[in-house]
């Protein structure tokens, strides 16, 4: 947690700015064999919910009659009060990013063919394909992103396999 009880707003902001900002920065890295993706914070589409807990905080001893904010204030000072820091994730936004920016995984299964052309002949092997698993990677960015460090996140793929025709 980070202590902003003799901050005023503004300052606890910034304290919580601070300490989340390696994460704010670059919250994960997409990885998939040599290549890596480095989204932002907002192209997640995820929000830290900073304004709520530092409302929450400041209200603290200040929103009930005399006697209960004393009450509150006593209790707050002799066991201190842990507020959450809400986090929202937009999963649509999330999937755009995947879908716009890691395209390049997704490889379709190629099946070998011969191509006669008079005396030219030229052979094009097979090769399976790779499909990326959108879902299943949301899932693991999603679980990551909760951790509010930075994390490295392998994608989740499949391997497509290479049909069988005959001639």
């Amino acid at each position: 947690g980070v202590a902003v009880g003799e901050m005023t707003p503004a300052e606890a902001r910034a304290a919580l700015e601070a300490r989340f900002s390696p994460f704010l920065a670059q919250p994960l890295t997409l990885t998939y064999g040599d290549k890596t993706w480095t989204p932002t914070v907002s192209e997640l589409g995820v929000q830290l919910e900073f304004d709520s807990a530092i409302d929450a905080a400041y209200a603290a001893g200040r929103q009930n009659g005399l006697i209960d904010n004393l009450r509150e204030v006593a209790a707050v000072w002799e066991n201190g009060l842990e507020l959450p820091l809400h986090m929202t994730i937009d999963q649509e936004a999330m999937q755009r990013y995947l879908v716009g920016h890691v395209s390049e995984v997704d490889q379709p299964a190629v099946d070998a063919r011969i191509e006669i052309d008079g005396a030219l002949i030229s052979v094009q092997p097979a090769a399976a394909g790779q499909q990326l698993l959108i879902s299943d990677t949301l899932h693991e960015i999603t679980a990551a992103v909760q951790d509010l460090a930075p994390q490295q996140i392998a994608l989740r793929t499949r391997e497509l396999e290479i049909g069988r025709s005959h001639v």
